[in-house]
């Protein structure tokens, strides 16, 4: 939808609906493959896998996973690029510049991709995995999936790519929600110089922006979960279970908001609604006059 039907007057700002839609993508089919409980605890966070990566390896399942965490972080770098994109859009009359804009997003994607490639360096053996698990889950059954682990502290890659995750979007939302008011103040100062067009294109975009900058918070009950869990505050298998499932709710929503808030996307995809409607009543009307027709053939007394 977005490549074949995006209007020339945001060509340039579906670049980063395009990359928000991949990385989505990749961060639903990480999800699906892993399957996982997280074992947060003072001494150890330990993975149990349950999903098809199991049956390769364990080690495999930890590279998908830090790819996994890695697209939640990418997610939230794109969006607080998206806020600045239209900031600059609307304070400068024009989009900012191809380099400018892939400036930016390196300098953002970049702490990201290096947790991606760092934290698979903090994994544990593991004889030194269940020693560590024992005080805390000495009935664990290690037979319902490979288990994977990293020190909960006191290492640095996995220090970085347990703690990025959780303080990156701090200040991310706090220039998201400072470039909205500055947005949406430029839009009513500037109201009386904008088309209706324009000034609508802008308004539905700032608005789809705002409800994708609310999904996070499916990322930060995760982070809640596993913080309570991490400080041994309390645990529980459901707990365990359900913290990435919370966090993988934003990539599953996110594309639904921009084909439902976006005009074009959203009657591109109504009217190939109705055309397949249109098509299946066809189909059924045809299939009945031909059953018809078989019907007389067969039986001349009709």
């Amino acid at each position: 939808t977005i490549i074949r039907h995006t209007p020339a007057s945001f060509k340039k700002y579906s670049s980063l609906l395009f990359l928000t839609a991949m990385n989505d993508t990749l961060c639903i089919f990480c999800d699906s493959v892993l399957i996982q409980r997280v074992l947060p605890t003072p001494v150890i966070i330990a993975q149990v896998w349950h999903g098809a990566c199991s049956f390769i390896s364990k080690d495999s399942c930890y590279t998908i996973f830090s790819v996994y965490l890695h697209t939640i972080t990418t997610s939230i770098a794109l969006m607080v690029v998206s806020f600045w994109y239209r900031h600059e859009v609307l304070h400068n009359s024009q989009p900012p510049r191809p380099l400018k804009l892939g400036i930016i997003i390196g300098v953002l994607y970049i702490p990201s991709f290096i947790q991606m490639v760092t934290l698979p360096l903090s994994t544990m053996s593991i004889a030194d995995v269940k020693t560590d698990l024992e005080p805390f889950y000495p009935t664990l059954d290690y037979t319902h999936g490979p288990i994977t682990g990293n020190p909960a502290h006191g290492n640095i890659y996995a220090d970085y790519g347990t703690l990025f995750p959780m303080i990156f979007p701090i200040p991310s939302y706090a220039f998201i929600l400072i470039v909205r008011y500055k947005i949406l103040r430029v839009l009513r100062l500037s109201s009386s110089r904008m088309s209706e067009r324009t000034k609508e294109l802008h308004v539905q975009l700032v608005k789809t922006l705002t409800y994708h900058a609310c999904l996070p918070i499916f990322t930060v009950i995760a982070d809640s979960l596993f913080t309570i869990m991490l400080l041994d505050i309390y645990r529980h298998p459901l707990l365990e279970n359900f913290v990435f499932f919370f966090a993988s709710v934003p990539a599953c929503l996110s594309p639904l908001l921009t084909l439902m808030l976006i005009r074009p996307y959203r009657s591109f995809i109504t009217c190939e609604y109705r055309r397949t409607q249109q098509r299946l009543e066809t189909n059924n009307s045809a299939m009945t006059v031909s059953n018809a027709h078989k019907k007389l053939s067969e039986d001349p007394t009709i």
